[in-house]
């Protein structure tokens, strides 16, 4: 409650209740109440005010208290957010941030992971490096070219080059005995 009235020689102190959204949690002389606090900013409720205490805020999930006063949380911030590259090395929680590491060599995480993963090694899988992997992205890996396609592959371009000569080389004769038979 607040001072209606100070006391004098004659009369005590009169005191009024505090109005809603106003408190008074403890005998202060002040004639107005203190006004409760919001909890916005990444903050929630916990426990409500009354017209004898302030409310009491905690941190939303994803959010950290950065401004603790008692019990109560004054502000909060957003936690961290791992980048590509890097892993979560310590998960955030209501009164601390999250904090992120840097994946080594040979190791990679897009940011969400707890720890970092190895590469795959694709020979171990009997397949092939198609791409090296990075700090943010795992190795890629495809079928193995055997020697036999390959060399399949060359004796039939080859077939086909040998082919088309012998055919540019027929039209040519063709189109010579042509010629002749017209000039006749």
């Amino acid at each position: 409650s607040r001072v209606k009235t100070d006391c004098s020689e004659f009369r005590l102190t009169s005191c009024l209740p505090c109005i809603d959204g106003t408190f008074m949690n403890r005998f202060t002389g002040l004639k107005e109440c203190l006004p409760c606090i919001s909890c916005d900013e990444g903050r929630f409720v916990k426990t409500s005010c009354t017209t004898t205490s302030d409310a009491v805020c905690e941190p939303l999930d994803g959010f950290y208290c950065i401004d603790p006063i008692g019990n109560n949380c004054v502000a909060a911030r957003k936690h961290r957010i791992c980048h590509p590259g890097q892993y979560i090395n310590q998960t955030g929680t209501a009164f601390t941030d999250t904090v992120c590491s840097d994946c080594s060599n040979g190791t990679f995480s897009d940011g969400t992971f707890t720890s970092c993963q190895p590469h795959t090694q694709c020979e171990s899988i009997n397949l092939e490096l198609i791409k090296a992997g990075t700090a943010s992205t795992d190795a890629e890996c495809g079928e193995k070219s055997s020697n036999v396609t390959v060399a399949v592959s060359i004796i039939s371009v080859v077939h086909n080059k040998v082919r088309m000569t012998e055919n540019d080389t027929n039209v040519n004769m063709v189109l010579l005995d042509d010629n002749i038979s017209a000039k006749s």
